[in-house]
């Protein structure tokens, strides 16, 4: 385990040949925990990450639960990102012009139209 790395959660095993059935308010907070991360809270829980999934699949509450806690790492994310592009970091504000698709485009040109009136082999 790396220095960094938080010490990993105490849960109980699974009995041999037998899973625990794990309660939607511990997949909640795990996923919660873990930022929205299957393969974290998996970790977090004793289980599979394929385990995890398969649950958000089944339970809306668990899957918004996931979705809420993606919501909330996304947001902080686009928050140290301005607040770096407002220090002035370079990268920051080309990421952030990246992602919006760059400078405002300048407006395309417009087409002009064309008639074609037919002679009616006149």
């Amino acid at each position: 385990m790396k220095k960094d790395e938080p010490a990993p959660i105490e849960t109980p095993c699974d009995p041999p040949g037998r899973k625990r059935r794990l309660k939607a308010a511990e997949l909640r907070a795990a996923l919660i925990a873990a930022g929205g991360v299957d393969l974290e809270a998996a970790r977090t829980l004793g289980c599979s990450p394929e385990r995890v999934r398969r649950a958000r699949k089944r339970n809306a509450s668990v899957a918004a639960a996931a979705a809420e806690a993606r919501r909330n790492v996304r947001d902080e994310a686009e928050l140290q990102l301005i607040r770096a592009m407002q220090s002035g970091v370079v990268a920051a504000i080309t990421n952030i012009l990246k992602a919006d698709g760059g400078p405002e485009p300048a407006p395309p040109a417009s087409p002009k139209a064309i008639l074609e009136v037919p002679d009616n082999g006149r």
